[in-house]
C-alpha cells in the first residue's frame, strides 16, 4: 500500500525504542522506610502512583511517536493506491503546458532551452500508460485556441514548433480546466514546461485562481536556471530615402530593442550577399529601444538581398532582418504630348541619355497604340478632353500599382480637365486661371520640407536655400493629396492624388514651358525632372 521514496531511512525507526530503554534504565527501587501506620497516607500514596505511572507512560509514547513520524518523513513515504481493490489501474488525465515562446529559443549551451523542453517532455511522457489521456498545450497569442495535442493520436515532436508570440498562460489554462471537465479521471495533472520568463500581464489573477480550482497536482519544470539573459532584437527596418540612383546615398533605419536587464553593445551590420555595405556600434540601455541608421551607396542596378544583422547573443532568431531593393536597369517612361515643347524635350532626352530613365517620346494621337504594359510610367503633357474608352485604359494602368503624371496646358478648359481627374481620382482639384496681370509681375514659390526632400541629392551637403524659379500663370489648384511644392500664395503647384485604384497621379496646376514661366530656363529646371521622374517611378 505504501512505497518509501528514501528506504534507507526505515532503520532509523528503530530509534523509537529509545525512550522505553531509558525509562527502564531510570527507574528507581522503592525503600521501605518504617513509618506509624497511618491508612490514609497508604491510600493516598497508592493514588499517586497510579497518576505518575500513567503520565511516564504517556510522555514515553509521545517521544516514540516523535521518533517514528521523524524518521517516515526523512523516508517520504507515499501511496500506491488508497484502496487496492477500487483504484487498481486508475487512469490520469494529464496536461503538459509546453511554452513555446520566443525566449525559449534563448541557447545558453548546445541546446536551446525549447529543444531541451522537448527532451522533459519525452521523458514526461514515457512516464504514462497507454490507458492515461495525455494532452500538451502550446499557446500563441495570435491565435484565438492553444494548439492541443493529444499525444496518443500519432504525436510526435517534431510537430511542437517554437512561435514568435508570448505564451498565453491564462489561455491554456483556461483550455486545461476544460480537458480535465472533459476527461475526469480519479488523477489529474498539470506540468507547466519553461524558462520561467512569462511577462506579467500574460498570468492574471483569473488565471491564478482557475489553477487553484483545478484539484489537480500542479508541477513546473524550469528548462533555464541562468539568471543572466543577454538579447538585442531587430523589431523593425525600413529604407527612408524617397529616391532611390545610383551612386547615391541610400538610408536606412533599423529599431533594436533590448529585452535584457543590463546595457549591452553589440555592432549592426548591413550585408548585400557576402558583402558588408555598412556597420556601426550601437549601445542600448536595458528594456529600451534605439533607432539606428545606416547608409550606404548602391553601385550597381538589380536586385539587392539587403541583411540587417546583429552580434549572437542567447537568442539568434531575432538577431537578422531581411529587405529587397531593386534598382532596375531600365525605366521606361511614355511621354504623351499634345503640342510640341522643345524644352520639355529636350530637358527628357537628357534626362533618358544618363541614367537607366528610357524615355520615348509619342504624340497624344498615337499613344492608345503603344504596348502600356511596358512602360513604368506615362506623363501626359496637355491632353485632350478623353473619351471614356481611353479613361478606362488609363484605370487599368494605374490599377496595376503604376503611376501617371498629368502636365495641364490650354488645350483643355478647367471643366475637362476636372472631369478627366475625377474618372481617375474621385476629385476635382482646379477652381480657376491664375494669370499676372502685368510685365512686372509674376507668381513666385516658396520652399517646402517636402520640396527640399525631392531636391536636396542634387545639391552640395551644405546648401539649404536655394533660388526658386517664378510663374506668370497657373491653373489654382485645392489641397486634395500630399503636397510637395507651392506656390507662396499657398495653392499647390505640385501635388500627388491617390487613384481610384492601387496608383497616384502627379499632378502640377502649370505648364512647363516658357509662356508659363522662367523654370525651361532655370538650373532647377532638368534636376526638377528628374527627381519627378525618379520619385512616379520609385513611388
Amino acid at each position: 500500500m505504501f512505497n518509501f521514496i528514501n528506504s534507507l531511512a526505515l532503520p532509523l525507526l528503530a530509534a523509537a525504542l529509545i525512550p522505553i530503554i531509558l525509562h527502564l534504565l531510570n527507574r528507581q527501587k522503592l525503600k521501605t522506610i518504617p513509618f506509624s501506620s497511618i491508612k490514609f497516607l497508604k491510600e493516598l500514596q497508592s493514588k499517586r502512583i497510579r497518576q505518575v505511572k500513567i503520565y511516564q507512560i504517556l510522555i514515553i509514547l509521545i517521544r516514540m511517536l516523535f521518533i517514528i513520524f521523524l524518521v517516515l518523513a526523512f523516508a517520504r513515504p507515499t501511496l500506491k493506491s488508497l484502496f487496492s481493490s477500487t483504484l487498481k489501474g486508475a487512469r490520469t488525465t494529464a496536461v503538459i503546458l509546453l511554452d513555446n515562446s520566443l525566449s525559449m529559443q534563448a541557447r545558453t549551451s548546445v541546446q536551446s532551452n525549447f529543444e531541451k523542453a522537448t527532451n522533459l517532455v519525452q521523458q514526461v511522457l514515457s512516464s504514462y500508460q497507454d490507458q492515461d489521456q495525455v494532452f500538451i498545450i502550446t499557446g500563441d497569442l495570435n491565435s484565438e485556441q492553444p494548439t492541443q495535442i493529444n499525444f496518443n493520436e500519432s504525436f510526435e515532436l517534431s510537430q511542437l514548433k517554437v512561435s514568435n508570440f508570448n505564451f498565453n498562460f491564462g489561455l491554456a489554462v483556461k483550455k486545461s480546466a476544460q480537458l480535465f471537465a472533459e476527461f475526469p479521471n480519479f488523477n489529474k495533472e498539470l506540468i507547466l514546461i519553461s524558462d520561467a520568463r512569462q511577462p506579467a500581464k500574460s498570468v492574471s489573477d483569473s488565471s491564478v485562481s482557475l489553477l487553484k480550482k483545478l484539484q489537480a497536482k500542479v508541477f513546473l519544470i524550469k528548462v533555464s536556471f541562468d539568471e543572466s539573459f543577454e538579447n538585442l532584437s531587430l523589431d523593425s527596418a525600413a529604407i527612408l530615402s524617397g529616391l532611390i540612383e545610383l551612386h547615391q546615398p541610400v538610408r536606412l533605419q533599423a529599431l533594436i530593442r533590448n529585452q535584457g536587464d543590463e546595457s549591452k553593445e553589440s555592432y549592426i551590420s548591413l550585408f548585400n550577399g557576402p558583402n558588408r555595405l555598412a556597420m556601426q556600434l550601437v549601445k542600448i540601455a536595458p528594456h529600451a529601444t534605439k533607432s539606428v541608421e545606416l547608409v550606404f551607396s548602391p553601385n550597381t542596378t538589380g536586385q539587392y538581398d539587403l541583411v540587417l544583422e546583429l552580434d549572437d547573443d542567447h537568442i539568434l532568431l531575432d538577431n537578422n532582418y531581411y529587405l529587397t531593393l531593386d534598382i532596375p536597369k531600365e525605366i521606361r517612361i511614355l511621354y504623351v504630348y499634345h503640342k510640341t515643347e522643345p524644352e520639355v524635350l529636350a530637358a527628357l532626352q537628357t534626362i533618358s541619355a544618363k541614367g537607366n530613365f528610357r524615355i520615348t517620346p509619342v504624340k497624344f494621337s498615337e499613344w492608345l497604340a503603344q504596348p502600356l504594359s511596358e512602360y513604368q510610367l506615362l506623363i501626359f503633357d496637355d491632353p485632350v478632353n478623353m473619351g471614356q474608352a481611353p479613361v478606362n485604359i488609363l484605370n487599368q494602368f494605374l490599377k496595376m500599382g503604376k503611376n501617371l503624371v498629368v502636365i495641364p496646358g490650354l488645350s483643355s478648359s478647367l471643366t475637362e480637365y476636372n472631369q478627366l481627374l475625377e474618372r481617375l481620382t474621385l476629385k476635382k482639384p482646379f477652381i480657376d486661371f491664375q494669370k499676372r496681370q502685368s510685365d512686372d509681375q509674376f507668381f513666385s514659390l516658396k520652399q517646402t520640407s517636402a520640396g527640399w526632400r525631392l531636391l536636396k541629392p542634387v545639391f552640395q551637403p551644405n546648401v539649404e536655400q536655394v533660388e526658386l524659379p517664378v510663374f506668370y500663370q497657373y491653373f489654382k489648384m485645392r489641397k486634395m493629396g500630399t503636397l510637395l511644392f507651392e506656390f507662396s500664395s499657398g495653392d499647390p503647384l505640385l501635388q500627388i492624388l491617390d487613384a481610384k485604384a492601387k496608383g497616384k497621379v502627379f499632378l502640377l496646376s502649370s505648364g512647363l514651358s516658357h509662356q508659363w514661366g522662367n523654370f525651361p530656363l532655370h538650373g532647377l529646371f532638368v534636376p526638377f525632372l528628374h527627381q519627378l521622374l525618379a520619385m512616379a517611378t520609385y513611388t
